[in-house]
């Protein structure tokens, strides 16, 4: 058993150019905190919460996260109109705190490590602010990553296929030939667009995968 075994599990004919990777829910089991956080900041600006808006939240961009779903559930409970970036300051020194102790998914390591010994290319492909990703970095311990796509970038964001053609861009490949790992609609939808062969780790885990090695 090796990469080629993966490499048919999710059907590609040839190893891939590179790999991009999501960050929240599919390598780091941090999605569920982003929403509890979310939740969190807006009650503490008098806003309402709930599961619809949490799940709203799931896989978006920046943009829509802080200056749409959290605003506006600001706003729908009485609270006083909060700019985004303030918004985005306070999620982040939660969220910062939250990476300290965040854990791979299963799975996740086995292959990033086996992407790496073999050569392929990486990138980290995330709506997170670029704020957070020393944080990314020192969680991980090991940096398997040759460039990181952060929600900071001044790009459109996730479902638009702009993350992932950057990320492709930087490591000198066709984003046709890499293969991508993501958890939500939006990415797999940005990842679609940019005509990258993506993998959807809710339907096919990367433990399941990552037992193939």
């Amino acid at each position: 058993m090796a990469l080629a075994d993966v490499y048919d599990a999710v059907g590609l004919p040839t190893p891939p150019a590179a790999v991009l990777w999501d960050m929240d829910g599919t390598i780091l089991d941090t999605e569920v905190e982003w929403m509890r956080q979310s939740g969190e900041v807006v009650k503490s600006h008098g806003g309402i919460w709930n599961d619809e808006l949490a799940e709203s939240t799931y896989g978006v961009s920046s943009h829509s996260h802080y200056d749409q779903v959290m605003s506006q559930a600001i706003l729908a409970g009485g609270g006083e109109l909060v700019p985004g970036d303030e918004l985005l300051f306070e999620l982040g020194v939660r969220m910062a705190r939250v990476y300290v102790n965040a854990e791979l998914v299963p799975g996740a390591g086995a292959l990033l490590g086996a992407f790496q010994a073999a050569g392929i290319p990486q990138a980290l492909v995330t709506a997170a602010p670029g704020e957070l990703l020393q944080c990314v970095r020192d969680s991980l311990k090991i940096n398997y990553f040759d460039t990181m796509i952060s929600g900071s970038a001044q790009i459109p964001g996730k479902p638009n296929p702009a993350p992932y053609l950057l990320a492709a861009m930087q490591l000198g490949v066709a984003a046709e030939n890499c293969l991508a790992f993501e958890d939500s609609a939006p990415g797999i939808k940005s990842a679609n667009y940019a005509g990258v062969h993506v993998v959807n780790v809710l339907a096919q885990p990367l433990v399941e995968l990552a037992e193939l090695l």
